[in-house]
């Protein structure tokens, strides 16, 4: 089993049809070939952490190196690992923005509960802990 987190940057025009089209394809992908993680996209920044047979895994982030829809794109670590941390996560996926239709409170207790849980989260090993540390940092930044 192996694990890879990286972290990227949407180009600037991105649209909600190109997220669309990232997570169908995902989900698709990841479900045919047992990976499993978790991906968290906000203010214009990409976190991913992916996990599944090493081959697949390095084959996919060539191809995600060269998708033309993000930039920056920085490698934060791989490794071997014992066992999956997200086993049951093919693909999760909110947007703020869409899902509290602009309701400030509403969205800044969801960033709250979401620092907490990544606070608390598993972080066994390295990746766990770059993947958490970096999802908070993303959330924390403003929209």
């Amino acid at each position: 089993m192996f694990e890879l987190v990286y972290r990227s940057s949407a180009i600037p025009n991105l649209t909600h049809t190109d997220i669309s089209n990232i997570l169908e394809t995902a989900i698709n992908f990841n479900s045919e070939n047992s990976i499993t993680g978790c991906l968290v996209y906000h203010n214009h920044s990409f976190l991913q952490i992916l996990e599944g047979e090493e081959n697949i895994i390095q084959e996919l982030f060539v191809s995600i190196r060269q998708d033309v829809r993000h930039t920056d794109i920085e490698l934060l670590h791989e490794d071997k690992i014992m066992k999956r941390l997200f086993k049951s996560w093919n693909m999760a996926y909110v947007d703020l923005n869409v899902l509290y239709n602009n309701n400030n409170t509403d969205r800044e207790l969801f960033k709250s509960n979401f620092i907490t849980y990544a606070t608390l989260a598993d972080k066994s090993n390295e990746a766990s802990k770059l993947f958490w540390e970096n999802a908070k940092s993303i959330i924390r930044e403003s929209a």
